[in-house]
C-alpha cells in the first residue's frame, strides 16, 4: 500500500481522538455562584409582613452536614439591632432564615454562603419596609443568633477544603486536556498539509513524465 495514501486517514484518527478526549476531560467549575433573586428583592418596599428572607444563588449551596460556620444571614435595622431569628438553612441554591422585622424603615441585609466551587462569598443589599397597620414590631436584638457566619468553624473549612481541592484536580485535567488536544489538532492538520503536498509532487511529476 502506497504510504502517501495513509495520510489523510492519520489525519482524521487523530482529529477524532481530540474531539473524544475533548469531550472526556470534565469542564472546570464556574468560578463562583452568584445569586440570582432574593426575598425581598434588593432595593425593594415590602408593605406586609415578612417571616423569611431567602436567598437563591445560581448553584446548589456547599452541603458541610450540620454546619452553619460558613453561612450567615443577617437582617439589621436603622437601630443597628438584629431582626434575624434563626440559624441559616440550606436547600439546594436556596439560604433562608426567619425574621421578624420591628419600625418601619431601612433594612440592610448581610449574607455569607459557601457556594459550590467551595469559595466563601458574602455581600449585603437594602430594602425597605413599610410596617402594615396593626402589625407588631418585633423587638430585635443586640447580637446575631448563630454568630456571625465566620470561617472559623472547623467543619466548614474542612468541606470546603475537600471540595478546593477536588476543584483543583478537574481544573488540572481540563489544563491537561486541552493542551493535548491543540497538540492533536496541529498534527492533524500538519499530516494533512504534508499529505496534500505530496499528492501534488506526484501529480507534478507524472505530468512530466514523457510519453
Amino acid at each position: 500500500m502506497n504510504t502517501y495514501s495513509l495520510r489523510p486517514a492519520a489525519a482524521i484518527v487523530i482529529a477524532g481522538a481530540a474531539i473524544a478526549l475533548l469531550v472526556a476531560v470534565p469542564s472546570p467549575a464556574a468560578a463562583h455562584d452568584g445569586l440570582v433573586s432574593s426575598s425581598p428583592a434588593a432595593g425593594s418596599t415590602a408593605t406586609s409582613e415578612i417571616e423569611t428572607v431567602s436567598l437563591t444563588f445560581s448553584d446548589e449551596l456547599l452541603d458541610i452536614g450540620d454546619s452553619n460556620g460558613a453561612f450567615a444571614i443577617q437582617v439589621v435595622g436603622q437601630d443597628d439591632l438584629y431582626y434575624n431569628l434563626d440559624c441559616v438553612q440550606r436547600d439546594g441554591p436556596t439560604a433562608s432564615t426567619a425574621v421578624a422585622l420591628g419600625e418601619s424603615g431601612t433594612y440592610e441585609i448581610r449574607w455569607q454562603v459557601a457556594s459550590s466551587d467551595a469559595h466563601i462569598t458574602s455581600d449585603t443589599f437594602d430594602f425597605v419596609y413599610e410596617k402594615p397597620t396593626g402589625a407588631v414590631a418585633a423587638p430585635g436584638a443586640t447580637s446575631a443568633p448563630c454568630g456571625t457566619g465566620s470561617e472559623d468553624d472547623s467543619t466548614a473549612e474542612e468541606g470546603a477544603s475537600g471540595d478546593a481541592d477536588e476543584s483543583r484536580t478537574v481544573t488540572g485535567l481540563w489544563v491537561f486536556g486541552g493542551g493535548l488536544v491543540a497538540f492533536l489538532v496541529a498534527s492533524a492538520i500538519l499530516v494533512a498539509v504534508l499529505g496534500a503536498r505530496s499528492q501534488r509532487r506526484r501529480e507534478a511529476s507524472r505530468g512530466k513524465q514523457p510519453e
